[in-house]
């Protein structure tokens, strides 16, 4: 990447297959906590995917000090529960004049590994921030670090949360 150019990443929300892009919430839940339908004209449609969905790139060293390009997407939400994949478009940004390709041009896309979105109640807590989200924090980017983690404990009912270092730091729900 020169100074001529830039790219851009774009994000989108597939199914659990990572067949079906998906658009808009299927429910919504209303304050009074009935499920309505999205299609409803008492309730508001909301994105099922909400946030900035395209990024810049970024040079940033990893954890070896070797420069890397990255995508960053601080405030990605998903609004419904359920399994999924993200897929990510690649697209060239020439800056003025630039003699390369035309704008817009999708170069690549991929999906992301696959993921789970959990109810509030079903939610198992957070895991401690991984070695390579503070080093990028440390590098000027924004990102929310935790530095233990925070799981429910499951013995009763009530939801409590604890501090738990000697889990599996690794462990995806």
């Amino acid at each position: 990447m020169d100074g001529d150019e830039d790219y851009v990443l774009s994000v989108h929300l597939r199914d659990k297959d990572g067949q079906k892009t998906i658009e808009l919430a299927e429910t919504i839940v209303n304050v009074s906590g009935d499920q309505q339908s999205a299609h409803s004209n008492e309730t508001a449609v909301r994105s099922a995917l909400s946030g900035c969905l395209v990024s810049s790139s970024h040079r940033v060293k990893d954890l070896s000090d070797e420069q890397m390009t990255i995508f960053f997407f601080p405030d990605l939400k998903v609004w419904i529960a359920g399994r999924f994949s993200l897929y990510f478009k690649l697209f060239y940004m020439p800056k003025k004049d630039s003699p390369h390709l035309p704008p817009t041009e999708c170069l690549a896309g991929v999906a992301s590994d696959k993921f789970t979105v959990y109810t509030l109640k079903e939610f198992p807590g957070v895991y401690e921030s991984t070695p390579l989200s503070k080093h990028l924090t440390a590098q000027g980017l924004c990102i929310s670090i935790r530095n233990k983690s925070r799981l429910k404990v499951s013995d009763d009912d009530n939801g409590a949360t604890m501090e738990a270092d000697h889990l599996d730091k690794n462990h995806d729900p």
